[in-house]
């Protein structure tokens, strides 16, 4: 049972990103961590979802506590790089708020904190991406 509501979990939260109903992925994260489900992709989607929601604190926080902990999926070494990769993803769909994208004097300290957070002192996503912006 645990594996086909981890699968369900995961892809309701990933569908949430698209949908941009960021409040109900840190439901979901948070129920299913209550739940005793220790899915990767599912406990990478708490950080973001918290960022896209202004939660910057909360966001902080749970990037510094994944962020150097082993992945081990699709070729990402540590939580690390998913967390580039998802909002690198985002970013391109188009769906990071405009007020969380830098530019915006009030998210400026957000960009600030998360490159010191996630230790990021070399360009590692496309050149185009504003993504990069945040963490370089």
């Amino acid at each position: 049972m645990k594996p086909n509501l981890e699968g369900a979990l995961v892809n309701k939260c990933w569908l949430g990103f698209s949908l941009k109903e960021f409040k109900e992925i840190e439901s979901d994260v948070l129920e299913g961590r209550s739940m005793g489900l220790e899915n990767k992709f599912l406990n990478s989607y708490l950080a973001p979802a918290l960022l896209l929601q202004g939660k910057q604190k909360e966001a902080i926080q749970e990037y510094k506590k994944w962020k150097d902990k082993p992945f081990g999926e699709q070729g990402y070494p540590t939580y690390r790089e998913a967390f580039l990769d998802d909002l690198n993803t985002f970013e391109k769909a188009g769906i990071i708020p405009p007020e969380v994208l830098l530019g915006n004097k009030q998210c400026d300290k957000v960009h600030i904190n998360i490159k010191v957070v996630l230790d990021f002192t070399q360009p590692v996503m496309d050149r185009n991406s504003t993504v990069n912006l945040y963490f370089t």
